[in-house]
């Protein structure tokens, strides 16, 4: 229900409830211009009917106020529900954004690191290697040193006997 039906709804009831006085208006002026027990009787009978059914209207005028006044409430929160909803899903939807960045960005240093542990392996092994090749080096120029002490000292102790 809108606005307008409510305006009009409400502009109904406001002419029912003119109607309701303007019924209990005629049914004082009645009661106060018939003597006439008989006649009374049956006037006061219609009116009170008249004024039971305006009651009534009255009544139900009131319960509808209410129920419509409910409905715009319902309403009302209904769309700050709606709105905080909206809300809610745009900060997910950026959530779930920025999770694909930073998977993306995950993925790229795995790439990355993997690499360098390639070439750090590389590295390594041809540290090692090298280190290997330096230490032979260096076990056999000691072993060449001391071939050629040796031979040093047999060629001076040759030499001095002549």
């Amino acid at each position: 229900m809108n606005k307008k039906d409510i305006d009009t709804t409400q502009k109904q009831y406001e002419e029912l409830g003119y109607k309701i006085k303007d019924i209990q208006f005629q049914q004082t002026k009645i009661n106060n211009n018939k003597p006439s027990s008989t006649n009374n009787s049956q006037t006061n009978n219609f009116l009170e009917e008249n004024v039971k059914q305006s009651y009534l209207n009255l009544t139900l005028m009131e319960e509808e106020s209410q129920v419509l006044s409910i409905l715009k409430n319902l309403k009302s929160r209904h769309n700050e529900i709606e709105q905080i909803l909206g809300q809610k899903e745009n900060e997910k939807n950026a959530i779930m954004e920025d999770i694909n960045i930073l998977t993306q960005r995950l993925k790229m240093l795995d790439k990355s690191i993997c690499k360098k542990k390639n070439f750090y392996e590389g590295y390594d092994k041809t540290l090692k290697d090298a280190e290997n090749a330096f230490n032979k080096i260096n076990e056999s120029t000691k072993t060449l040193l001391s071939v050629v002490k040796k031979e040093n000292l047999n060629l001076t102790k040759i030499s001095g006997l002549k």
